[in-house]
Order: structure tokens, then C-alpha cells, then sequence
């Protein structure tokens, strides 16, 4: 059958059933109670499942009366019970909720009931009292004396048997903290083992209640874990643990029962939140599945009024939450006649899926939840059975849940289908794919050879033209070269050697690395070769000045009328053994003395060699000093101290750098250059090298 038709059938299966509800068989109307006395002579209680003292009792208001002297009070004021004391009025007044009175009924049995054992149920009463039986203390809940009240709600029961025809049935009842007070609910009375009976099948039916709404509850909880893209199964599993627990708190109030020890204050606060949270909790898992029909201000409304209600229990006093109780059913009754009446009709018309289902779920739910008020307003004594308009809902989710499933069963076969098909398709797209690309990493696999081979070549070359350590060995006492590269070649470079009476060591960073860098490098080389060998300048900064129009010349500045930026940063040192003097100048590179363990730092110039400045013109200083035996120097590319890496993965800067040379100075510069070596590697840790790395250090 279409879903469709299904839900049609099903909701006028409802209603059909609805309707028949009220077919039932006449039945004798039970006796009543008027003016405080309930005449049951005439009545077969025994054969009655139970029968509820309903009916006019006698009331004193204001104080308690002794059971031994009720029965000389008039009996000119009488109060319906069930029902609070504030819909009775003396002296033209009604009466306020918060007060005492006593309770006077008394009981006239059948001939029959004499000697046989009965039971006394009573249900809640607002929010103290304390039972006599024949002038015999026989039920107390809480403490009704003003002096030490103690507020308490509990159902509890009295097995007895009568000795006598007549019953006197005296309660005494103080509220404080509530709206209304009195007996809210039917005082039953019938034969003991079928009362017995029918409160332990209602308690086992209400547990079974209990436990579907919780059960359903958490697997909807558990299934928006698992998909949360759906989140009215959020709020449908939170809207089952709500009516759960209102059903814990209201009616025979099992949790008080399970746990007696519960404060009224908490017990309260529950039963009145649940009643403010529902009609929001309604609404959002409507809006959920009906964004279109049920509007967001509805959803919004609900929610701040539930907000508003919430934070009232916030109030010490449960007098005055419990005083706004009926403006929130009528925030109940507004959402929920548009809900039913307007939001949830207009779905069926835009044929919405399993809109039908949900409008027959919404009309039983409104339909209990109408008679939940109208039960603790005192206008029906029927009991609370929202749990069973909700095991209603329970199953109407089921069936939508079960139809979603089925059409996306159906969807995904479907499309399994028609993916198998382009599954079919694109492998062999696929396959033709991986030949041409097959044959294409064929191609690159030998470009790649080829290019790694030239590499290779390219560094055996730079390797070659870099004169080797022990070379600069001959000309120092000691001295050691750090080098690095990144890639195959690299973009630093040294240059050492002999001048007339000079000994030049030279340290660059050219811009770049890998095949550009190595570039610069061969050409800078060139060019101190030049300077220092052919044209035989000594001095430092007439080096650079040198080195600087050499290398503008070389890359003629511009190319196409795009400025040409490369260049190098460079630092060089001429030793003057026999005048005991040394020679430095830097562009935008420093030296490094360390003397006695005591480290100084001579800064180079801001201006590099080629390319643009923005100091205006480029202007080599020298700088001159003296030196002793045992001094060391350094000069290093910016490799080392921009390499990446320690625990939190930063760089490794210029002035930790200083203070490692400090660390590693003592001992021989070879045993030094291993230390460094060792630091760089347990700094970088893994990490790829950041740049080409150069430290060269000498001793004099």
C-alpha cells in the first residue's frame, strides 16, 4: 500500500475508534456524598472494584477540629472533594490557598462490607495532612502542624476492617507554599484484595509506561549521536525523557516512592518544569521536521515563555511559580491549537512526508494534555495519562521512522545501481587513463635521471671548485668549515686563501638556494678571484665596493625593464699577522670574536651586494682590530639560526646561535665543528632543512 493511503486508513482507524469510545454500556451511577455523609447502605461494595469518596464533605476552615469533636460542629459548610478549598467562599470571599481545615465524611456501609477487610487509597493532597479512622490516627504525610509544617506529597493506603456500620473519616490538611490547597484527588474505598489488585496492576502499567519513554528516549539520543544531521531525533528522545519524568512525579508519584528522602522543594520544581519545557520541546521537534509549516517565532515564543516560567522556579517561595501554572497552559493552548488546527493541516495539503502521521500523534497528544489540565484545574478527576498519548506519539515516530528507512532503502538500491554503472564506466576511463599515464612516468621517470645526474654533476663541481678544509687548515692554527646545502648544490660559499701577507677568509649567502643559488655562487667566486687575485685589493671595504659594481655589471641590472634583485650577503676577513691587526668588513653579514670565553660581536653593514637599497647609497665600512694568540673568529650564513625546530617548532635565531659557539668553544675547533653539527641535527629534529647552512671558524 502507499504510504500515503496507509496513513489515511490509520488515521480514520483513530478516529473510528475515538468515536466508539464513547459507545459504552449504561452503567448504575455510584453513590455520592452530600452534606458530609455518604450513604453506601444500599450500595454492593463489595462487588465494586472500588468506589471514590466523591462528593460534598463536611469542611471547618481555619483550625483543626479533634476527631471526638467533630461530630458536635454544624454541619452548614460543606467542600466538593476532590478539589482545592480556594473555589469555596465564606462570607462572599473565596479562600486564600495557603490555610488549614478539617475534613469530616462520614461513611454509612452495607451490612455486607461488616467484617470484611477494605482499603483506604488516597491520592495527593495539597500539601500536608494528617487521617483519623474512627477517632484512630491511621495516615500522616508530612507535618501538617504550622508550627513544624513540613510540606509532603505521597499516595498511601490503610487496610482495615470495619466492626461497625458507620465510618468517621477525619482529615486535617495545611498548605503553605502553594496555590491551592485541599484534596486534589479521589479518596478510594473498596474491597482489600481487588483495590490491592488494581493498584498494582495500574503501578506495574505505569512502569511499563515509564520505561518505553525512557527506552525510546535514549535510542533516539543514541541515534543522533550517531547521524547528527537529523536533530528531531534530539529533541524527540529529550521530549521522551520529559513525559517520563513528569509521569515520575505526578500521579502515584513512583520517584517519591523510590526515593522517600526526595525534598519537596525538588520534587515540585520537577513536576512544574516539565510542564514548562513540553510546549517548547513540541514545537522545535515540529519545526524540525516541518520548517516550512511550523514557523521559527512559534519556536522562539515557546521557548522564551518556557525560559521565562523556568526562571520563576528560581524563586524560593513555590507559592508564586506555582500561582503562574495556568498562564502556561494557555501558552499550551495557543501552541498547540496552531500546531493542530493550522501548522500540521497546511503539511498534509503541501503533502509533506508522514505529515498525516504526525497530525493524528499531535491530536491525541493535544487531546491528553487537555485533559492533564483540566484534571489538576479540579474540572475532571480522570488522572493523568499524557504517557499514554505519548506511547501513542512513541509508535507514530516508529511508523515514520520505519517509512523514512524504506524510502531510503529504496533510494540507496537506486542509486547503487546507477553508481555501479558509472563505477563501470569510469574504471575503464580509469584504465585507459593509468596507460597514457604510464607512459608518461615513463618519460619523466628518464627527464628525471637525467636531471638528477646533472645535479649530481653540477655538485661534484661546486664541490671541486670549493677549496678543501684542510687548505684553510694550513693557513690557521686551527679552523673548521660547517657546510650544509639544502639541495644538491647550494647558494653559500667560502672563499680562503693567501694575499701577498694576507690571509683572506671570505663567507657569502647568496640569494636563493639550490640551482639559482648555485649560480650566484660560481659567479661571486669568480669575482673574488678577480679582486683578490688578479687585481691583489687587500682591503676589505674597497672589496665590496668592488664586488658590488662587478656583480651590477655582471647581471646589467635590468632585464626586460624588470629590476634584477639578486645579490649576496657577504662578510671577509684580511689577517695582518705581522701588525697583529685584522680587517673586517660585512654587507649584512657579522663576525664573531670569541676571546678568553667572552664572546663580541662585530656588525657588518645594512647595504648586501647587488640589487636595490633603501639606505640610499651603498657605503663598505672597515672595521680594524687588534688580536691575540688563542682568538677565534666566526662567519656564518643565516642558515643555522633560521632552521626550524626545538619542541615548539620555531626557529632557532641569531642570538641562541651566539651563545651556542660560547657553549662549544671549549676544547679544539674540530671537536667544536662535531658539536655544532649535533646541535643542528637535535634542533631540527626531523623537520626538512629550512636553507643552506655555513659556519667557518679559525683560530689565530
Amino acid at each position: 500500500m502507499h504510504p500515503h493511503k496507509a496513513s489515511r486508513a490509520y488515521l480514520l482507524l483513530l478516529i473510528a475508534f475515538l468515536a466508539l469510545g464513547g459507545c459504552t454500556d449504561p452503567q448504575d451511577i455510584p453513590p455520592k456524598a452530600a452534606d458530609g455523609v455518604m450513604d453506601l447502605r444500599e450500595y454492593d461494595l463489595l462487588a465494586q472494584d472500588y468506589l471514590r469518596l466523591d462528593g460534598d464533605w463536611s469542611f471547618i476552615w481555619g483550625g483543626f477540629i479533634t476527631p471526638k469533636d467533630i461530630n458536635q460542629q454544624p454541619r452548614d459548610t460543606v467542600l466538593m472533594v476532590p478539589g482545592a478549598w480556594n473555589n469555596l467562599k465564606i462570607g462572599g470571599e473565596p479562600l486564600p490557598g495557603e490555610g488549614t481545615g478539617t475534613y469530616h465524611l462520614k461513611i454509612l456501609l452495607p451490612n455486607e462490607a461488616i467484617g470484611k477487610p477494605l482499603l483506604l487509597s488516597i491520592g495527593a493532597v495539597r500539601m500536608a495532612y494528617t487521617m483519623f479512622l474512627n477517632q484512630d490516627t491511621i495516615l500522616s504525610c508530612g507535618s501538617a502542624d504550622l508550627a513544624d509544617f513540613r510540606p509532603y506529597i505521597l499516595p498511601k493506603d490503610y487496610i482495615f476492617t470495619p466492626t461497625t456500620p458507620e465510618l468517621d473519616l477525619v482529615l486535617h490538611v495545611a498548605n503553605q507554599g502553594y496555590s491551592h490547597g485541599g484534596i486534589v484527588n479521589s479518596i478510594r474505598l473498596g474491597d482489600h484484595s481487588k483495590l490491592e489488585r488494581i493498584l498494582r496492576h495500574s503501578l506495574t502499567t505505569d512502569i511499563f509506561l515509564v520505561g518505553c519513554l525512557f527506552m525510546v528516549g535514549i535510542y533516539h539520543l543514541i541515534l543522533y549521536g550517531v547521524f547528527r544531521r537529523n536533530k528531531s531525533t534530539l529533541f524527540f528522545g529529550l521530549l521522551c525523557m520529559l513525559f517520563a519524568l513528569r509521569a515520575l512525579v505526578t500521579g502515584e508519584y513512583y520517584l517519591i516512592q523510590l526515593f522517600p528522602n526526595l525534598p519537596n522543594w525538588l520534587t515540585m520544581r520537577l513536576e512544574f518544569g516539565t510542564v514548562y519545557v513540553g510546549p517548547w520541546l513540541v514545537a522545535i521537534f515540529l519545526w524540525q521536521l516541518f520548517p516550512r509549516e511550523v514557523p521559527r517565532w512559534l519556536v522562539k515564543a515557546t521557548g522564551y515563555s518556557s525560559a521565562f516560567f523556568c526562571l520563576s522556579m528560581v524563586i524560593p517561595d513555590g507559592y508564586w511559580y506555582s500561582v503562574l501554572l495556568p498562564y502556561s497552559y494557555l501558552s499550551i493552548l495557543i501552541a498547540g491549537v496552531y500546531i493542530v488546527f493550522y501548522a500540521l493541516p497546511l503539511s498534509i495539503y503541501r503533502k509533506r512526508n508522514s505529515a498525516i502521521l504526525f497530525f493524528s500523534a499531535m491530536l491525541v497528544l493535544f487531546g491528553v494534555t487537555i485533559n492533564d489540565i483540566l484534571y489538576v484545574r479540579y474540572v475532571v478527576d480522570t488522572g493523568f495519562v499524557t504517557p499514554y498519548g505519548m506511547i501513542y506519539f512513541i509508535f507514530i515516530q516508529a511508523m515514520a521512522l520505519a517509512v523514512r528507512f524504506g524510502r531510503t532503502f529504496h533510494a540507496l538500491h537506486t542509486l547503487k545501481d546507477e553508481l555501479k554503472e558509472k563505477v563501470e564506466i569510469r574504471a575503464h576511463e580509469l584504465h585507459q587513463k593509468n596507460r597514457d599515464l604510464e607512459t608518461q612516468k615513463q618519460s619523466l621517470f628518464t627527464k628525471t635521471e637525467h636531471l638528477t645526474a646533472s645535479m649530481e654533476y653540477a655538485q661534484s663541481l661546486q664541490l671541486a671548485a670549493q677549496a678543501p678544509v684542510e687548505d684553510l687548515q694550513a693557513l690557521f692554527s686551527e679552523a673548521f668549515i660547517l657546510f650544509k646545502p639544502r639541495d644538491l648544490v647550494s647558494g653559500d660559499f667560502y672563499w680562503f686563501g693567501q694575499v701577498g701577507t694576507f690571509k683572506v677568509v671570505a663567507v657569502a649567502d647568496c640569494t636563493g638556494h639550490g640551482v639559482p643559488g648555485a649560480f650566484m655562487t660560481a659567479m661571486g667566486r669568480a669575482l673574488l678571484d678577480q679582486i683578490f687575485l688578479e687585481d691583489k685589493e687587500t682591503n676589505p671595504a674597497k672589496v665590496l665596493e668592488r664586488l658590488e659594481r662587478k656583480v651590477n655589471t655582471t647581471l646589467q641590472s635590468q632585464v626586460d625593464g624588470h629590476m634584477i634583485t639578486d645579490g649576496m650577503d657577504i662578510g671577509i676577513v684580511v689577517v695582518d699577522e705581522a701588525g697583529k691587526k685584522l680587517h673586517f668588513s660585512g654587507a649584512k653579514m657579522d663576525l664573531v670574536r670569541i676571546h678568553k670565553m667572552s664572546l663580541e660581536r662585530i656588525k657588518g653593514g645594512r647595504h648586501t651586494i647587488g640589487g636595490e637599497t633603501l639606505y640610499g647609497d651603498k657605503v663598505y665600512t672597515e672595521v680594524t682590530l687588534p688580536w691575540v694568540a688563542g682568538d677565534r673568529f666566526y662567519l656564518f650564513s643565516d642558515g643555522f639560526q633560521d632552521q626550524f625546530g626545538g619542541p615548539k617548532h620555531k626557529k632557532y635565531f641569531s642570538a641562541r646561535f651566539r651563545t651556542l659557539l660560547v657553549q662549544t668553544a671549549p676544547g679544539s675547533l674540530n671537536h667544536q665543528h662535531h658539536r655544532l653539527e649535533r646541535s643542528f641535527q637535535k634542533w631540527k629534529e626531523g623537520l626538512p632543512q629550512t636553507d643552506d647552512v655555513l659556519v667557518v671558524g679559525f683560530q689565530l
